[in-house]
């Protein structure tokens, strides 16, 4: 039997193993271009009158390399029409998603081509879709959620079936070379992403330089060796989630529309593992939201913190502990504003008041705090000035610098949780410089000088809610 006639036999033999397929399933298959996803639909259509499939190809551009990516659309849908499939192209800009969600160029391009082949299933009625992920790609996900630090799940690697069985990957057996081998014996032809050559991605570090070494001088046959790994903690992962998914019921106190309340002293009766997991899923299940390591290790320890104790989710979602309870719950995010402000009159505003008034120029500015402020008046102006919401872009020259700084990033720096950052204070000059980013930071422009002949005092006085809400959250 030749390596083609065996590569063949051992793709039906994993599917059959693990029932990846069924007679008659409609099936989307995502195809890149690259040797992997063109082996798959290559396996696929042979495979294709035994089981009787619908088989349509997807293919989605990322727009990331301009040309390229458009040769890449034009080569699939040759090779689609060649074999007599239909086929359906996706657009997506992953840098405007990466910039709009705050994740990386990787997660974003994964979120945007999923929910791409979810409406091609949709639409071609579908039932399931199959992507060409190998042995070296499950290889690759395990070492980089290890090195980044992950969980039991995240050490189980890719899944050879996701969840309700609407995803599969029938390549998850073969290594990188092995299909490559397939596809020179069979004459198959595939575009090289030039991306991959690059140190660019994280993953592409662990496939140039980690993964060679390992094979090299410690493991040959690594990416099996992980794959078994894989599959041990992935029994583990269900065991576990399985457990916690039933003590779920037990912590769960109340559900409605706006909240969940969970147990502490119930929740504490579990082992470490077992709590997590019981608030992942309790997250995930509630908000839709998947939580990475840091904000579970977060979540967790509001267990063991006071009451007041809160915690981001993602989202506008947010958990609090309370007195016996942990509550998860949405919050609103603030509405913008925009108010006068008149020197000697307080001017009320969400979460606390901005006060201003003249007076004689201090010895020495340096024992203020950073909820007072001394501004050069004659440099603000007395008139025309407004305190507003931060808005996204918004930027100026921080004292003591010499060039721009996006609030954004200040308000990072000080540790404004992201719901907090759309109602933060911003005052504002008459011809629209930010002259302070209250009780943050004062524009350099307007600093009080040896020549200052007029000295206007900024006072950011919080409300005593959102002074409980701060100091809670400083403290994760």
């Amino acid at each position: 039997m030749d390596g083609y006639t065996t590569f063949s036999a051992r793709f039906r033999e994993f599917v059959q193993a693990r029932s990846l397929l069924r007679t008659g399933d409609r099936l989307v298959v995502a195809v890149s271009g690259g040797v992997d996803s063109v082996v798959l639909l290559h396996l696929l259509v042979q495979e294709g009158t035994r089981w009787s499939l619908a088989i349509s190809v997807a293919h989605f551009n990322h727009g990331l390399r301009p040309g390229a990516a458009d040769e890449d659309a034009e080569f699939v849908g040759r090779l689609a029409g060649l074999w007599g499939l239909p086929v359906s192209v996706g657009y997506g800009s992953v840098e405007e998603e990466a910039r709009r969600s705050g994740r990386g160029i990787e997660d974003a391009a994964r979120t945007l081509r999923y929910a791409f082949l979810e409406e091609v299933r949709v639409a071609t009625e579908s039932n399931r879709i199959a992507t060409g992920h190998s042995a070296d790609d499950n290889a690759e996900t395990i070492l980089l959620n290890l090195l980044r630090g992950s969980g039991v799940r995240g050490l189980s690697g890719i899944p050879v079936m996701r969840g309700d069985g609407r995803i599969v990957r029938p390549l998850l057996f073969a290594t990188r070379e092995e299909i490559v081998g397939y596809a020179g014996a069979a004459g198959l032809k595939w575009r090289e992403d030039a991306s991959n050559a690059t140190d660019a991605y994280r993953r592409n570090i662990i496939r140039h330089h980690l993964l060679p070494l390992v094979r090299e001088k410690i493991n040959p046959g690594v990416a099996r060796t992980l794959m078994r790994s894989a599959g041990v903690f992935g029994e583990i992962d269900r065991y576990l989630t399985q457990s916690a998914r039933t003590g779920l019921d037990q912590v769960t106190l109340c559900r409605t529309g706006q909240e969940v309340r969970l147990s502490c002293s119930r929740l504490l009766t579990y082992p470490a593992v077992i709590q997590s997991l019981m608030l992942q899923l309790a997250v995930q299940e509630y908000t839709g939201q998947r939580l990475t390591f840091d904000r579970v290790t977060a979540l967790s320890g509001v267990l063991h913190q006071q009451p007041g104790r809160t915690v981001e989710l993602g989202g506008n979602w947010v958990a609090t502990r309370a007195a016996e309870e942990i509550v998860i719950a949405a919050v609103e995010t603030p509405a913008p504003y925009l108010l006068p402000v008149k020197v000697g009159i307080p001017c009320r505003i969400p979460g606390g008041s901005i006060d201003t008034k003249f007076v004689d120029p201090p010895a020495t500015l340096d024992h203020h705090g950073a909820e007072t402020e001394y501004v050069d008046a004659d440099r603000t102006g007395t008139e025309g000035l407004v305190v507003r919401s931060w808005e996204e872009g918004d930027s100026f020259i921080p004292l003591g610098m010499s060039g721009h700084k996006k609030i954004s990033d200040l308000l990072n720096e000080a540790g404004i949780p992201t719901l907090r950052k759309a109602g933060h204070p911003l005052l504002v000059a008459a011809d629209g410089e930010i002259l302070w980013v209250c009780g943050i930071r004062l524009g350099e422009r307007f600093k009080v000088h040896h020549a200052t002949r007029r000295v206007l005092q900024l006072t950011f006085q919080r409300s005593v809610e959102d002074m409980h809400g701060e100091a809670t959250e400083d403290q994760w």
